[in-house]
C-alpha cells in the first residue's frame, strides 16, 4: 500500500489485519503505522514537547500508579532538563510541563483532556449525561406519584372488593401482598414495553442523532443489575403506600358505602403538589433548552455559510491549491472557491514592538471573505494585484485592533513569535465573526 507523505508516496507492507474498531470506543482507525523515534528526537531538543501523539502505557496489575508518575517526573527533570530550559526560555512559559497518567475509561467523559483530539474520537461532556439521567429520573418519579394518586382515586371503586375479601377471611398482610403484586406486574409490563419501543425507535433515533447505537449495549452485567434495582425500587415506590392505605379500610364501611377519604390526608396532597412541581420544573427546563437551541440556530455568526460545501484535503502546496481551485471553477454549478487551513491555529505575536498576546489565526486567500460574505471595516482585502500580500500582509479583526490599542491599524506590524517567521503588515480590518463554538 502506498501512502502519501510529504507530497510523495511511500510503500508500506501489510503485516497484519485487526478486527473492526468497536463503535463504543474512542480509538478508531483505518490503518496503523509504526512510530520510529530517531536519536535526534531523543536528544536535547523540542521533540520532548511534541504532544501530537497519545502514549498508551499498560501497567502491571501490581504496579503503583503514583510511583510510576514519580519516575516519569524524574525522567523529565533529568533526561529532558536542557530541553526544558530551552523551551521555557524560548516560549516564555512560566509553568513547567507535568506528566500524568489518565485512566483509559476516563477518556470519554473527561473535560480537561478530551478524547476528540489528536487521533482519538467521540469525546463527550459528562454534563449532558447528568442532564439526561436527571430528566429520566424526574419522569420516572412523576410516573410513580401519578400511579399512587390514580390508585388511591380508584380505591372508592375497589372498596367493596376489599370489604368482601376481608369478610371471607383475608387479612391485611395478604391484601398488602396483593396490591404490591399488582404494582410489580404493571412495572414489569411497562419495562418490557419500554424495551420493545426502544428497539423499534432506535433506528430512527440513530438517524436523527447521527449515532450507531445498538440495543445489545444495554445487556451488560452491571447495567442489568442496575435495571433490576430500578425495577424493584419503582415497584416498591409506586405500590407500597397505596397497599398500606387500601388494606387498612374497614370492611363494614366499604360494604355499606360509608367510607370516604380523610380530609387531612397530607401525604397524598403533598404528592400531588410534588408531582405538579416536578412537571412544572421539566416544562421550564424544556423551554430553556428550546431557547438555547433557538439561539444557536438563529444567532448571527457574522458570516453566511448558505450553499457552502467544505472539502478536506491535506498536504497541499500553494501550487496544488491554485490548480484545484482553477479546476473547480470550471464547473458551472460552482460559483466561488476559497481555500483555508484545516484547523484554528493559535500563535503569539509582538505588537507595537514589545506587547505580546495570544490569538487564533487562519491562512486564506482573497476569495475567503467574499465567499462567506464577511465585511471589511477598514483597509482592503488580500489581492493578486499586490504580489507581496502572500509573504508579508495580514488581516486582523476588530477585537485584535481593540486589544492592540490601535487608532489607525492600517500599516501597523504584527511580529509572529512562533508559528511563522517574519513581520506582517496590517492591510485590512475584518468585522468580528464567530470562528469557534458558541460554547
Amino acid at each position: 500500500v502506498e501512502i502519501s507523505q510529504n507530497n510523495s508516496f511511500k510503500p508500506y507492507l501489510i503485516t497484519g489485519v485487526t478486527k473492526k474498531c468497536p463503535q463504543n470506543s474512542s480509538i478508531k482507525f483505518n490503518f496503523l503505522l509504526p512510530k520510529f523515534v530517531s536519536p535526534e528526537e531523543t536528544a536535547d531538543s523540542e521533540w520532548w514537547f511534541n504532544f501530537s501523539y497519545h502514549t498508551f502505557v499498560l501497567l502491571n496489575p501490581k504496579a503503583n500508579a503514583a510511583k510510576v508518575v514519580h519516575k516519569m517526573k524524574q525522567v523529565n527533570e533529568t533526561a529532558a532538563a536542557r530541553a526544558n530550559k530551552i523551551i521555557l526560555e524560548k516560549y516564555e512559559i512560566k509553568e513547567k510541563v507535568v506528566f500524568k497518567l489518565q485512566p483509559m475509561q476516563d477518556l470519554h467523559l473527561n473535560t480537561d483532556f478530551m478524547a476528540a483530539q489528536s487521533g482519538l474520537t467521540d469525546g463527550n461532556n459528562p454534563t449532558y449525561s447528568y442532564i439526561l439521567t436527571g430528566i429520566a429520573l424526574f419522569i420516572l418519579l412523576i410516573a410513580c406519584i401519578n400511579f399512587i394518586n390514580l390508585t388511591l382515586a380508584r380505591s372508592i371503586k375497589r372498596g367493596k372488593e376489599i370489604g368482601v375479601r376481608k369478610v371471607v377471611g383475608s387479612n391485611r398482610k395478604q391484601l398488602v401482598w396483593q396490591f404490591m403484586g399488582e404494582s410489580f406486574l404493571l412495572s414489569f409490563l411497562a419495562f418490557v414495553l419500554a424495551i420493545i419501543l426502544g428497539q423499534l425507535t432506535l433506528p430512527t433515533f440513530n438517524v436523527l442523532a447521527n449515532k450507531a447505537l445498538s440495543i445489545s449495549y444495554l445487556f451488560d452485567a452491571k447495567l442489568l443489575v442496575g435495571y433490576f434495582l430500578i425495577f424493584t425500587v419503582t415497584s416498591l415506590l409506586a405500590g407500597f403506600y397505596p397497599a398500606l392505605v387500601l388494606s387498612g379500610y374497614s370492611p363494614v364501611q366499604t360494604l355499606y358505602g360509608r367510607f370516604t377519604f380523610m380530609s387531612k390526608n397530607y401525604l397524598q396532597k403533598s404528592l400531588v403538589v410534588l408531582q405538579f412541581g416536578l412537571a412544572s420544573f421539566l416544562i421550564i427546563v424544556a423551554l430553556s433548552f428550546y431557547v438555547q437551541f433557538d439561539f444557536l440556530i438563529s444567532k448571527d455568526l457574522g458570516y453566511d455559510d448558505s450553499n457552502v460545501i467544505m472539502v478536506e484535503k491535506s498536504d497541499l502546496t500553494k501550487q496544488n491549491v491554485d490548480i484545484f481551485k482553477e479546476q473547480l471553477l470550471k464547473n458551472q454549478n460552482i460559483v466561488q472557491v476559497a481555500p483555508k487551513n484545516g484547523e484554528n491555529w493559535e500563535d503569539v505575536a509582538k505588537i507595537n514592538g514589545e506587547q505580546k498576546f495570544q490569538f487564533g489565526y487562519a491562512i486564506v486567500d482573497e476569495g475567503f471573505l467574499p465567499l462567506y460574505k464577511i465585511p471589511l471595516v477598514a483597509g482592503r482585502n488580500f489581492s493578486k494585484d499586490f504580489p507581496t500580500d502572500f509573504r508579508n500582509s495580514v488581516l486582523v479583526n476588530e477585537t485584535f485592533v481593540k486589544k492592540a490599542n490601535w487608532k489607525n491599524p492600517i500599516g501597523e506590524v504584527v511580529d509572529f513569535a512562533y508559528g511563522s517567521t517574519g513581520k506582517f503588515q496590517v492591510v485590512g480590518v475584518v468585522k468580528d465573526y464567530h470562528y469557534q463554538s458558541l460554547n
